[in-house]
């Protein structure tokens, strides 16, 4: 079963000014001065206030998530580490922190949705982001419940304008005109399903749309993943 987290957005102005101490690990080139470039500072998940880098009172539990799913990608600026030497001291701190705090597995997740409606004149596409009880390639599913739980958070932290290309995590693509969870005798959608209408901003991307090139969503997030019970 699939326990969706959401996390606040952290910008890279905040991520920046966040102390040393709120990172999984720092490029010894930038520990030692010979670089100033703040990109070697990798997977923040502290708040402002910490001072202690083992300190779970400050650790902020989404971010703490994402920097899991995320800590076997990073990848060094500097030549002062390897990937490999990089990734273990990230998942190390990270691991600890996740043991104190009662964390189970998590995961990055990435879930491919074809668009089911869409208004051409208002280049508004519709598409079921997730639907209840439908396992993905995966084998995670989520239920009715925890599917509505998703949106509201999604519409709670207005994040309406996160709308990407490929993952390349630049939200310039279009903005969200509607989020909605599908009710039963909806001729077009899944009763439960969450709903997503887009209104495409780019000319290249509604170009690449109308050509077939482009025909659904991809969900990107976080995840932790809670075994399923005995005859669930």
């Amino acid at each position: 079963m699939l326990e969706e987290i959401t996390k606040a957005q952290w910008t890279t102005a905040f991520i920046n000014s966040l102390p040393d101490a709120a990172f999984a690990v720092i490029e010894p080139a930038y520990t030692k001065g010979t670089t100033q470039d703040k990109r070697a500072r990798h997977l923040p998940h502290h708040n402002k206030s910490v001072t202690d880098p083992n300190d779970d009172s400050t650790v902020d539990l989404p971010h703490l998530r994402n920097a899991l799913a995320r800590a076997n990608q990073v990848q060094p600026i500097t030549d002062s580490i390897t990937a490999e030497e990089l990734r273990k001291k990230a998942l190390a701190h990270l691991q600890a922190h996740a043991k104190r705090l009662g964390i189970g597995e998590v995961s990055e997740v990435k879930k491919e949705v074809a668009f089911k409606k869409a208004d051409f004149h208002k280049r508004i596409v519709y598409g079921e982001v997730y639907v209840p009880n439908e396992k993905d390639t995966q084998g995670q599913w989520a239920s009715a419940e925890e599917i509505e739980k998703m949106a509201h958070r999604f519409m709670e932290n207005l994040r309406l304008t996160q709308i990407d290309k490929q993952h390349d995590w630049e939200p310039d693509e279009g903005v969200v005109v509607e989020s909605f969870i599908a009710r039963p005798g909806d001729p077009d959608f899944t009763p439960g399903a969450w709903v997503l209408a887009t209104k495409i901003l780019k000319e290249e991307t509604w170009q690449a749309i109308l050509k077939g090139e482009i025909t659904g969503y991809s969900m990107a997030g976080v995840s932790e993943l809670i075994p399923e019970k005995g005859g669930e």
